[in-house]
Formats: C-alpha cells, sequence, structure tokens
C-alpha cells in the first residue's frame, strides 16, 4: 500500500523529480498581481493590485511580504453607502513543490488592514442623517490569510487567497464642541481574492 501512494505521488506533475538546484526558484523575486476580490459582508466586488517582495528563506520554503490595494462599494442596506479603500500588509511563508517549469505551492500568513471609507453624500444618506453620523471608519486590525496557487517558468503566477479579518465599522457623532460618541458595530472583512501575477527576479 505504501509503495503504491509514493509511486501516485511521484506521478503528480508538481512533484519534485529534480535535483534542488533545478527545483529551486530565484533566491529574491519582487512580485506584481492584479485580480478580483469577492464580495464581503460589507463591500462588494472590486479590483485588486498588489506588490510583494519574496525571499528564497530555506529550500522549499519562501517568505514575503507585501501590500495589497483594494476598491469596493459599501452598497448593503443597513450600512452607510459609499466607497471603500483598502490597504493590506501582510506577511507569509509558502512552501513550494515542482520543476522550473511548474510549481505548486501553498501558505499561510498575518495580515494587517487599514481602511479608508468615502460616503456618497453624508448629508443625503439616509442611515447617516436618521441616526445622527458624522463620519464613519472601520478600526485597524489583524488578521489572517491561506494562499494556494501554481507558477509557470518562475515568472507566471496564479493564487487563490482566502483573507479573515474580524474588525468594527465605527460611526462618529458631535454632540457638542468637544463632545462626540463612537457606536462600534462588529464586522467581518473576509473575502477570497483570484489574481494573475508577474515575478521579476532580483537574484
Amino acid at each position: 500500500m505504501y509503495a503504491l501512494i509514493i509511486t501516485a505521488l511521484a506521478g503528480l506533475p508538481i512533484f519534485p523529480l529534480n535535483p534542488t538546484q533545478n527545483d529551486s526558484v530565484s533566491t529574491m523575486n519582487v512580485h506584481f498581481t492584479a485580480g478580483v476580490v469577492s464580495p464581503s459582508e460589507l463591500i462588494s466586488a472590486g479590483p485588486e493590485l498588489t506588490v510583494k517582495y519574496e525571499l528564497l528563506f530555506s529550500h522549499p520554503f519562501i517568505i514575503r511580504t507585501g501590500l495589497d490595494y483594494r476598491f469596493g462599494r459599501m452598497s448593503q442596506l443597513k450600512y452607510p453607502k459609499g466607497g471603500y479603500h483598502g490597504f493590506t500588509f501582510s506577511a507569509e511563508c509558502l512552501h513550494y513543490r515542482g520543476s522550473h517549469k511548474m510549481k505548486g505551492f501553498a501558505g499561510a500568513g498575518v495580515v494587517y488592514n487599514y481602511s479608508r471609507v468615502s460616503p456618497d453624500n453624508p448629508e443625503f444618506d439616509s442611515i447617516m442623517v436618521l441616526q445622527q453620523i458624522d463620519n464613519v471608519r472601520i478600526d485597524k486590525r489583524l488578521g489572517y490569510r491561506i494562499i494556494f496557487g501554481v507558477r509557470r517558468s518562475d515568472l507566471w503566477s496564479i493564487e487563490l487567497r482566502v483573507t479573515d479579518i474580524r474588525t468594527n465599522l465605527v460611526y462618529e457623532r458631535d454632540l457638542a464642541p468637544n463632545r462626540y460618541s463612537l457606536q462600534r458595530q462588529k464586522i467581518k472583512l473576509s473575502d477570497i481574492r483570484f489574481t494573475v501575477g508577474y515575478l521579476l527576479p532580483l537574484r
């Protein structure tokens, strides 16, 4: 049984059949990606752009840091309407297997989200007017991410990333000079991101 399992694994197209020097990735890369992000509880689907720095830590592990930017719309009935601009800083570790022609990889990491909300017309938004809300923002918060993907010829990549961030939507109200109130509503910024990328080897 074990012989059959090992034979099946060895027959997979991404299984490393070559020596380490023929199976490894570039020591350093700059990785550019573009793609789409699924809708979440708060935000509509939208585009995403990222830039990442990758370092071959020890075969077969890659560590990378990155910055993602995504745009979306707040269009749910129970939230104020407006634009969403999300910046996500990430630190991830990837484990890869394959050859120079094709590699498969999986990994995980931590993310830190900074979001900016731009209400369309605060003076006409029914939720903001009825609840006397003067400003809306999202708390900065840590989360986590799981990554799956493939690379072709060490230059092109396709990735699927699952991100989960639990944070708060904050409503600010001005009560009087030097007086204000904050109301926090728990939200999830969880999403699925599909991207296509290009790797620029540095070394």
